[in-house]
């Protein structure tokens, strides 16, 4: 699912760019699919953080194998807020999340938070710098804080999964194959975008949009059942 900067041609090179594919290749194998886009932007001096919380929450993926490659468009140091990690964390298994939404400030759009205790005592950062990335297992525990600097800190998360991951929605996703084939059919195919934010990329767009908010709504009321 792209995010609307995933109509862009440029982030749509940097999508497919080599040196990530590559990277990416060597964690989970040569098919693979961009599950999810999205953009993290904290303004200079912005209050804004991200709760600790699991990729993988409300995804729905199965198995959990999901990697993701957050790149930098500007510096994101520790005092921009870069991501804090709980290394080996990612070996947890799935936590406990409850959303937070009115939570003031969170960037998670559900305001999703870990509700079980976790050992905080050995935390790393991961400062990158513009045109750099790192990259995370879905199911590692992380956070960022607040931008205490004088620039913007943006970056683009990208969402990498095996074409043998599927989701267990009952919405039919779609996904964009970025290397080697399919043989599985998991999920319906992105076409590339060919302009920026053409009617073809726009209608594209608002169609993934739609399926994955009827999916992460499905995965919410199975993670978090009514009482």
């Amino acid at each position: 699912m792209r995010s609307g900067p995933g109509n862009r041609t440029w982030v749509d090179e940097i999508i497919h760019h080599p040196a990530i594919l590559d990277a990416v290749e060597d964690l989970i194998g040569p098919n693979i699919r961009l599950f999810h886009l999205s953009v993290w932007p904290k303004n200079a001096g912005d209050p804004a953080y991200v709760s600790w919380h699991q990729d993988a929450t409300y995804f729905g993926l199965e198995p959990a194998v999901q990697v993701t490659a957050w790149v930098a468009l500007t510096e994101a140091s520790i005092d921009a807020g870069c991501m804090e990690v709980i290394p080996g964390s990612h070996k947890l298994g799935q936590l406990d999340h409850a959303e937070r939404a009115n939570a003031k400030h969170n960037l998670l759009s559900r305001g999703q938070t870990i509700t079980v205790d976790f050992d905080r005592s050995q935390t790393a950062f991961m400062p990158v710098s513009a045109g750099q990335f790192s990259l995370h297992h879905t199911r590692l525990v992380h956070n960022s804080r607040p931008n205490r600097t004088d620039d913007r800190r943006i970056g683009l998360g990208l969402s990498y999964i095996p074409t043998e991951v599927r989701c267990t929605s009952k919405t039919r996703l779609s996904a964009m194959l970025v290397r080697g084939t399919d043989a599985h059919g998991n999920f319906d195919d992105e076409p590339r975008p060919q302009v920026d934010f053409g009617d073809a990329e726009r209608t594209a767009h608002a169609d993934a949009v739609a399926r994955f908010r009827a999916s992460n709504a499905e995965q919410i009321r199975r993670y978090e059942p009514s009482p």
